[in-house]
């Protein structure tokens, strides 16, 4: 991890979260580029004919892997594709897209003083209260890579956001009867005491069901499993594979692009160093100071004096992410560390170890291992690249011109596998699908399922562009309402199965021992301890059940001194006795009115502008073009 001492800041980006929270937790924030208005090939997408950078995308897709590494730490990597952050990333982009053009439809701007005063306000950019001042601000925004013209635009661009928040919001009313119930809802107390039957301790006993009784209790439940309309398609795919003998390269084409763009291969000079981090704030007092540098003195001396450098980056160094590795911090050109980091690593003779070396993070102590001198790459070593980035858009066009073709045969009346057959090309079945099923093979590709779910039986679609290519379908099959086999639903049915046969069987159990209204008797025969809550509220664990709002409301509807029927927990079944209850004390509404209101506000606020989205996206629909590349990356995840 060297992004504390390498040239990025990471608290530049939740500034924009001071200001648009509400907006961040809704769509995510992305931070503008200086090549925001560019419209060449490096578009990521287009909304109503703007266009998105890969700049932008790469940002937020960053943002986001990182918000989700910090939220999931080790256990990330496992479920990253499921995730799908590139996909989330393009969607966020195309959402904030939307929403700024639907801003300007509604005429909202941001005047100079109101931009001036968000900078003046923002707390990175103050010092005891004040704003730090032109050069210092200007200095903070240039250590993250940016100018205060870009980051000026980017803010402005959230606080029209914000407007456009407010404006929608403003519409969204809370009645004083909501208030009052929320009110009530919050103060009533209860005193309980109860047992809780756990379902687990019946699950543990029915672990292996006969697959008789699972396939019974999916005959009786189809309705539970049913996905609505089917349909099965064959499709013609023209990908790589389908194409690669009508796209062939030259070695004298390979050579011409490589003389053409030796530039692309050019690489800097580069060098490969450890170093040891003594942490110490820029602000810190004198004593401190001087305490971590006479500790990286100590440490240079002794590198110096033939001690292992990793060694002594293990034990001592405060870069969390590099001292794991003995402080190494790989290979780095020019430019990527900071500048007093940059010039004493590239001074320095190989093998060698610097004194300490003050940056903004504290005192470095550096050893460089290893030089790559500047130079252009060898054509063989960069021949792949270079007949990926030829064929690139080479196969595209012929996956295009293939299609096309495709299509030309079966309006001259040439049957669907006749075609594929003459054209070489080897059709692949979908399956039952339902919209929102993934094609096996293909993975999710809405495009090619809206047009199956668009198509008359045994008539064929235009051709839909993929990730992997195009593919033109043919209808085979309609069902009406899908119920797809038990072998598919098996685990599922075996666990929906099991928790049902569990509540079952505990419910029965503590009927019976509850039957004459004793819970003290019932907890000794179900061998369970008698839990007490004395101040029980809404919203609270219960010890052994966990919470459950199902649950929270039937406690509170049972009137004090009686004891519940047996009751359907999340965890376990539970019966309770209400020993008594206490109402709230509404004259000490009005203090907590305003925060009641504001805290019902936000759900409905978040549905109004949920609703508002749904219906820009819906409307500019097909104005909206995903990058191929990233269509597929997002698939891929």
């Amino acid at each position: 991890m060297l992004a504390f001492f390498r040239k990025s800041m990471p608290f530049l980006k939740p500034i924009l979260m001071l200001v648009v929270i509400t907006f961040v937790l809704f769509f995510g924030v992305t931070w503008w580029s200086p090549e925001s208005g560019s419209s060449g090939p490096d578009a990521a997408a287009k909304v109503n004919g703007n266009p998105l950078t890969m700049r932008q995308y790469m940002d937020e897709a960053r943002r986001l892997d990182e918000q989700y590494r910090r939220m999931f730490g080790e256990k990330y990597a496992d479920f990253r594709k499921q995730i799908g952050v590139e996909r989330q990333a393009i969607d966020n982009l195309v959402q904030q897209e939307l929403v700024l053009q639907d801003a300007r439809r509604l005429g909202l701007t941001v005047s100079s003083d109101e931009l001036t005063s968000a900078v003046y306000n923002i707390p990175v950019f103050q010092r005891d209260g004040r704003f730090v001042g032109r050069q210092m601000y200007m200095q903070i925004l240039a250590s993250n890579g940016q100018s205060p013209e870009q980051f000026e635009a980017g803010l402005e661009q959230s606080l029209v956001i914000s407007k456009w928040q407010q404006l929608l919001g403003a519409s969204v009313l809370v009645a004083k009867s909501d208030v009052e119930t929320e009110f009530r809802r919050r103060h009533e107390k209860a005193s309980l005491e109860y047992i809780a039957l756990p379902l687990d301790r019946f699950e543990k006993e029915d672990a292996a069901p006969a697959d008789a009784e699972l396939k019974a209790y999916f005959d009786q439940n189809k309705s539970r499993y049913k996905e609505g309309e089917g349909r099965r398609a064959l499709y013609a795919l023209f990908d790589d594979k389908a194409v690669e003998k009508r796209v062939q390269l030259t070695d004298a084409e390979v050579q011409a692009y490589y003389d053409a763009n030796k530039a692309q291969f050019e690489s800097p000079e580069q060098r490969r160093a450890r170093h040891v981090l003594i942490n110490v704030d820029a602000d810190a007092p004198a004593a401190q100071v001087e305490a971590a540098k006479a500790q990286a003195q100590d440490i240079s001396v002794r590198a110096k004096g033939g001690e292992d450098f990793a060694k002594l980056a293990a034990q001592y160094s405060g870069d969390t992410g590099s001292k794991v590795r003995g402080g190494d911090l790989g290979f780095f050109p020019r430019g990527q560390m900071v500048p007093e980091f940059d010039e004493a690593a590239f001074s320095l003779p190989i093998g060698q170890v610097s004194a300490p070396v003050r940056t903004e993070f504290g005192f470095h102590v550096i050893k460089v291992e290893e030089s790559r001198p500047a130079g252009a790459q060898p054509l063989e070593a960069v021949r792949k690249q270079i007949e990926g980035q030829l064929k690139f858009n080479r196969n595209k066009d012929v996956a295009s011109q293939m299609a096309q073709e495709f299509v030309g045969k079966l309006k001259s009346g040439t049957d669907f596998k006749t075609a594929a057959e003459q054209m070489s090309l080897e059709l692949q079945d979908t399956g039952v699908i339902t919209r929102s099923s993934a094609v096996p093979g293909l993975g999710p590709v809405p495009a090619l399922i809206e047009s199956i779910f668009t198509l008359e039986k045994g008539k064929y679609g235009e051709p839909v562009v993929l990730p992997r290519g195009q593919a033109v379908a043919q209808l085979q099959d309609v069902i009406a309402d899908y119920m797809p086999p038990f072998e598919m639903r098996r685990e599922r049915v075996r666990a929906d199965y099991l928790r049902e046969r569990s509540r079952d069987r505990a419910k029965l159990e503590m009927a019976k021992a509850i039957s004459g209204g004793d819970l003290e008797a019932a907890a000794k025969t179900l061998k369970l301890e008698v839990r007490k809550a004395p101040a029980y509220t809404r919203g609270q664990d219960l010890q052994d059940v966990g919470f459950d709002a199902k649950l929270e409301d039937a406690l509170f509807e049972t009137a004090a001194g009686r004891v519940t029927a047996p009751l359907d927990g999340s965890r376990a079944v539970v019966v309770a006795r209400v020993v008594t209850k206490e109402s709230p004390d509404m004259s000490k509404l009005a203090a907590e009115e305003g925060t009641i209101r504001e805290t019902l506000k936000v759900p409905r606020m978040q549905r109004v502008l949920q609703e508002r989205v749904q219906a820009l996206r819906k409307e500019a629909e097909a104005t909206i073009w995903i990058n191929p590349e990233i269509q597929q990356s997002a698939t891929q995840g």
